[in-house]
């Protein structure tokens, strides 16, 4: 087990009681008394697997961000797969801290797999896919009024520039049979 402080680790140390007698269960625990702090970048590239768990467990001491920071660019060096699995790790257990040093994040070009990633990814995502959509309606819509030589006031057209929903769909196939700004609307 990985402990967080010193406190947690001498808990979770203690002897658990099994069913043979004068033969209990000893975990092993690592906590911050076991794993040495790793700063220097040079000292984390060599040892990137100790450098991230030296991070994870003295990520709220002094010089913890220091932790992090070696840490994360020791992964970076690592294969992409790796590096992300170490970044989710951090980003799981400091979440809070790695948004507060929130320059620590961007450091891979990897797509994060940490609950808050898929979160802001898929939206994102949704975001993207509806606004190119609708620009590309948008788009699609002016390009048939010029076609079709149709007169659009200057509020017609700032009605089209302004609109991000479903009704652009719906313009778009009006303007392909309209006669006049009226019947598109």
């Amino acid at each position: 087990m990985i402990a967080p402080n010193a406190r947690v680790a001498r808990w979770a140390a203690r002897p658990i009681a099994s069913l043979q007698p004068e033969s209990p269960l000893r975990p092993i625990v690592l906590g911050p008394e076991q794993i040495p702090l790793i700063t220097r970048r040079e000292d984390a590239a060599r040892f990137a697997e100790l450098a991230m768990v030296s991070a994870l467990v003295h990520a709220h001491e002094a010089r913890g961000e220091d932790a992090m920071v070696a840490a994360l660019d020791a992964a970076r060096r690592l294969d992409v797969e790796r590096a992300g699995t170490y970044a989710d790790l951090l980003e799981a257990v400091h979440r809070r801290l790695l948004h507060r040093y929130g320059k620590l994040m961007p450091l891979f070009d990897y797509v994060y797999q940490g609950p808050t990633a898929k979160r802001l990814y898929g939206n994102g995502m949704k975001d993207g896919v509806a606004k190119g959509v609708a620009k590309g309606t948008r788009s699609s819509l002016l390009a048939v009024i010029r076609a079709r030589s149709l007169r659009i006031s200057a509020a017609g057209r700032a009605r089209i520039k302004d609109c991000t929903d479903v009704d652009l769909l719906r313009w778009l196939v009006r303007a392909v049979v309209a006669e006049r700004e009226a019947d598109i609307w």
